[in-house]
């Protein structure tokens, strides 16, 4: 909280509403809350009492108003919303702290007790739309069966609005059901809609600007469409509308466009500042207000033609990181730069990995990104819409990217990305660039991109003649920045070093500590910071002397200027104890991490929790837990991990870490493979039977805890669907037939819908399945296993293809066989080879003895996917590739080693294989005739796309995408 009211002043503002000319509200970040009563002249902070992001404010008078916003929870990734209320025009606000709302984008009220809003969509709210008759006290859904990653929506009516969000998506809400969704652009996201009477206005990324007739059903371009130069240098984020005049603002927010006449003509109005805009308010057609970045709120009283700024916390950022994933952004520099020494600090993503996977969890990655580097200390965090990566797993090469990206912009990628980085430099006008180094070995083919991209547009960014539209059209000055520094490989040292553990006793603790739960946003499992992380300095305009190797050093930024953050006094006490403390915390984690060396020295670390947790602060604590239990996990001593993760539930049930662990519990207590893994069913048929039952009984009890203490958690399908495994192994089949029955009609995702209407029609297979099917057959005979697929027994097997969800596997088809017997599942796979084959993988060689668990993840490979209970969390995974070497694992677990047979064979066009695994390997019986298991069967071409018989699939598996494997 100390940060997040340090960080408030340049808190970037969401959302703003003024009731009459002078009375008006802003809320933004770090649960910002300014008021004004003199039309803006003076804005005056009021206490939210909240530390999150809040996007919208709704007053209906001068004192009865709403705040709403939310965010996401570390490790679980889902949302959580905040709603506020006042009844004193904001000088006192009230949470309304036991609703189990989603993250919430929009609210909006009609009267003091009737509202509707818009959020992420959630198991409890899958549509992402909810309403309340109560003033908000108590919510209840809307949208029926229709989801989406909805960013905003507007309502005349409690039950009659619209809705829109990433992806192009746009849906109709007609008496209170979503109707007739649809999709502008695939790749441009809509960020703001205004709706008045029957007039609606839309905009989006890439200067998109729609504007409707009927309530949202459908959008059209206004009459005269804005200029090309819009779409290339602005993404809109902000719209209002008065009568026929309507005003649209966004990134950059150095110009606002206006149209006095309802689209049949439009101004470009200039602004005088540079940051991004996300607000726009307008209480007549002479007075308004724009608000966005670094608390930035301008006002004019002309209509626009003329601007001025009434507040902002600064002008610019001192640090702009550019990386391709979120998880490769390092927010210990940001913890160190921005959270403890003052600077501000932005991302941009330059590109998008959304085009081929499944759909998105609650809370999209880009939202819990900018989430994370604001609770470190940073400002904000962007993704670019227009280029396109393939999902994490597929590492097209150089020429393939940039094929991708100019089949998205008119064969122009590399040109238009040079010049989208350089209007984000231009606009955010940084002095420091943090972004990935060079790695020519092509390893990592999109961060070498990205590398040889930042360095042109630095460049570009400082000559006027570069880019000059951004200049003459959009307004923006050239910028030259200091110093670039490149990120290095891990473990690679020299440079300017991070030492991530170093305390910083204004802070009271170090940058690996302030980034711990942060980074819990962006991965689904606690990763201690690594102990240094080291940056080369590859570009140097700042005419200092070499030997000044600090990232500020011969560029000081004075706290409190426009680009950094006045430092408040320190307010850290007791420093000796919180430095012993740290110095405790980094002692246990390196004695944690022995267990890997030495597994024997994990059995008696389990004994010693209590020694190695006391004295630390309860998330330290928590964080020691989770290590010491990911270690046996690693080591595959799932008993030691669960006997962990249950003392770190019981002791910090309120730690976010508490959360992922009970999570972790319900699916091993439940899951038949692990209990397999671990040897617990015995050879007895009633050993089996009564250690099922007890598990069972142990997944059930956690989840009335989940009931109790965590329901978002508890609606969760990841941790229903294994319940329910638990509730038919104790003999409650009703109940999980009550779950299915309701799941099936109110799932937002249609995957986890379709798993619950799968269940139900196996129970009574009529019509069609909702799920693949695929009929295992009993096999005539044992097939020899030489890789060539020659055998009676894969003539008569059902072939089931493998495609690519883009569809651009024309020239490299895949097909798989299976059949069985009272001994062995068999399997065989046929690949045509995917063209442009990188050397240093078509280089591999299958002479020699084969490697146990082998690295396969740049190789060609097939991978078998098999969840038996079809609890859709846990499963065994078989790996084959292209030379017959194999892996496997099971539920994430590479120490399992089971025993089976592996033989391939391949030519210039194709690679073949087949495998044979004895069910002792994976259940304590043979399947019996129409037995279903759950499963996926895909093929993963590094280079190339990913495959698969079912969907949705992705690289990282998605369980619940499996289909259905029928013993014949």
């Amino acid at each position: 909280m100390m940060l997040a009211e340090a960080a408030r002043n340049d808190a970037r503002i969401n959302d703003l509403c003024f009731v009459t000319a002078r009375r008006g509200w802003a809320v933004g970040d770090h649960g910002a809350i300014w008021a004004t009563d003199d039309g803006g002249r003076t804005w005056r902070a009021q206490n939210s009492g909240v530390a999150c992001p809040l996007y919208s404010v709704c007053f209906i008078d001068e004192n009865i108003g709403w705040a709403a916003g939310g965010g996401a929870h570390p490790f679980s990734h889902t949302g959580y919303g905040v709603l506020l209320f006042t009844r004193d025009g904001g000088r006192s606000w009230r949470q309304f702290d036991k609703l189990l709302l989603p993250l919430l984008r929009r609210v909006r009220f009609f009267d003091a007790r009737r509202g509707a809003a818009v959020a992420c969509p959630s198991a409890m709210f899958p549509s992402g739309l909810l309403a309340t008759d109560s003033g908000g006290q108590a919510w209840h859904p809307l949208g029926g069966e229709v989801s989406g990653d909805w960013l905003d929506g507007d309502f005349v009516e409690m039950n009659l609005g619209a809705v829109a969000g990433r992806q192009g998506r746009f849906a109709a809400l007609r008496q209170g059901e979503l109707k007739e969704p649809g999709s502008i652009s695939a790749l441009r996201g809509l960020w703001r809609m205004t709706l008045a009477g029957e007039h609606g206005w839309l905009v989006g990324d890439g200067g998109l600007v729609m504007t409707s007739n009927d309530l949202g059903a459908l959008w059209q371009l206004p009459a005269s469409p804005l200029p090309e130069s819009a779409s290339r240098q602005f993404d809109f984020r902000a719209v209002a509308a008065v009568d026929s005049a309507v005003w649209i603002a966004g990134a950059p927010g150095s110009r606002i466009w206006h149209s006095p006449d309802g689209g049949r003509s439009w101004l470009a109005q200039a602004t005088g500042v540079a940051v991004p805009l996300h607000a726009v308010c307008f209480v007549d057609r002479q007075r308004g207000f724009a608000a966005g970045a670094l608390g930035t709120i301008i006002a004019t009283e002309d209509g626009g033609r003329t601007w001025s700024v009434q507040r902002c916390g600064g002008n610019r950022a001192a640090l702009l990181g550019v990386f391709a994933d979120p998880r490769d952004v390092p927010l210990e520099l940001f913890a160190r730069l921005c959270g403890f020494e003052g600077y501000f600090g932005v991302v941009e993503l330059p590109t998008r990995r959304d085009l081929d996977i499944a759909a998105p969890p609650e809370t999209a990655d880009e939202d819990r990104l900018r989430e994370a580097l604001l609770r470190v200390g940073g400002c904000d965090a962007r993704r670019n819409w227009r280029f396109p990566l393939r999902q994490r797993g597929v590492n097209l090469t150089i020429d393939g990217i940039v094929d991708l990206w100019d089949r998205a912009t008119d064969r122009r990628g590399l040109t238009e990305c040079e010049a989208d980085l350089c209007r984000s430099i231009r606009q955010w006008r940084p002095e420091i660039v943090v972004t990935y180094d060079a790695d020519p070995s092509g390893a990592d083919p999109a961060a070498h991109l990205i590398n040889q991209l930042v360095l042109a547009a630095v460049r570009s960014a400082a000559d006027p003649t570069k880019f000059s539209d951004q200049l003459t059209e959009a307004g923006l000055e050239p910028w030259t920045v200091s110093k670039v520094f490149a990120m290095q490989p891990a473990a690679a040292r020299g440079g300017v070093e991070l030492a991530t553990a170093q305390f910083w006793p204004r802070a009271g603790r170090s940058p690996a500590e302030l980034a711990a739960l942060p980074r819990g946003l962006l991965s689904e499992s606690f990763m201690p910071s690594p102990p240094v992380i080291a940056f080369r300095l590859i570009l140097d305009n700042s005419g200092r002397d070499q030997s000044e190797r600090d990232f500020f050093s011969g560029r000081p930024l004075a706290p409190g200027g426009g680009a950094r953050r006045a430092l408040p006094p320190s307010a850290v006490q007791n420093l000796d104890a919180l430095r012993r403390a740290a110095e405790k915390r980094r002692n246990v984690q390196a004695i944690i991490a022995r267990i890997d060396a030495d597994p024997q020295s994990g059995v008696s670390l389990l004994g010693q929790a209590g020694e190695l947790t006391l004295g630390l602060e309860p998330d330290a604590a928590a964080e020691v837990l989770y290590l010491l239990a990911d270690g046996f996990q690693r080591r595959g001593r799932w008993l030691e991990a669960a006997d962990t993760l249950n003392m770190l539930a019981e002791r910090y049930p309120r730690h976010p870490l508490a959360r992922a662990a009970l999570v972790w519990l319900v699916q091993f207590y439940s899951g038949s493979e692990p209990a397999h893994r671990l040897g617990l069913g015995g050879n007895a048929a009633a050993v089996a039977t009564e250690v099922r039952a007890s598990r069972a009984a142990r997944a059930a009890e956690l989840g009335r805890l989940l009931e109790r203490q965590h329901p978002d958690l508890y609606a969760l399908p990841r941790v229903r669907f294994p319940l329910a495994v638990a509730w038919r192994a104790q003999g409650y089949p009703q109940q999980a037939d009550r779950f299915y029955t309701l799941w099936q009609r109110n799932a937002g995702n249609p995957a986890w819908r379709a798993c619950a209407a799968g269940e139900l029609w196996l129970a009574d297979p009529r019509g069609a399945a909702p799920k693949p099917v695929l009929t295992c057959a009993a096999a005539p005979g044992k097939p020899l296993l030489d890789g060539r697929l020659d055998d009676d027994v894969w003539r008569r097997a059902r072939p089931a293809a493998l495609v690519s969800p883009l569809t651009d596997d024309h020239d490299w088809p895949a097909v798989v066989y299976l059949a069985y017997d009272r001994e062995y599942l068999y399997v065989a796979v046929r690949c045509r080879k995917a063209p442009e084959t990188p050397a240093a993988d078509a280089a591999g060689s299958s002479a020699g003895p084969r490697l146990r668990d082998p690295d396969l993840s740049r190789r060609d490979r097939f991978v078998l996917l098999l969840d038996l209970d079809r609890d859709f969390a846990t499963y065994y995974q078989l790996e084959i590739d292209d030379r017959g070497w194999a892996a496997e694992s099971c539920w994430g677990d590479r120490t399992w080693n089971p025993k089976w047979y592996v033989a391939a064979d391949s030519d210039q066009r194709q690679w073949t294989a087949e495998a044979a695994i004895a069910w002792k390997e994976l259940t304590d019986r043979p399947p019996e005739s129409r037995d279903v298991w759950a499963a996926g069967l895909q093929r993963v071409v590094p280079w190339a796309g990913l495959q698969s018989w079912s969907a949705p699939a992705a690289v990282v598996v998605v369980p619940e995408g499996f289909g259905y494997l029928i013993f014949e």
